[in-house]
């Protein structure tokens, strides 16, 4: 059975168009579920103590992951520290345990 509809991650832009939903494409952010940036969750912010992870993201995007990551860190309880790189696409972050 194919899907009926397509719920971006990005956005959350919902479309009953049967194409978008068996592409997996959002009209919205005119981006395919493929090419959309990897969504930094609590498991990724966490999985990554101590050591620095780099993913690349569209340059629209830098500033909503940054943000993001920021955010989650601080409802964990981590420090962070974020390098965003325009020119090369990737934004690499480490998380810390606070001392204490």
């Amino acid at each position: 059975m194919e899907a009926e509809s397509y719920t971006c991650p990005r956005c959350g832009l919902t479309s009953h168009n049967t194409e978008d939903a068996k592409r997996r494409y959002c009209g919205n952010c005119h981006m395919f579920a493929d090419d959309l940036p990897q969504k930094a969750d609590y498991q990724e912010v966490l999985a990554h103590i101590g050591t620095w992870h780099t993913a690349r993201v569209p340059v629209d995007d830098m500033n909503r992951l940054t943000h993001q990551l920021r955010y989650q860190a601080e409802k964990l309880g981590l420090e962070i520290h974020i390098n965003s790189n325009k020119e090369a696409k990737t934004v690499s972050f480490i998380t810390r345990r606070p001392a204490g």
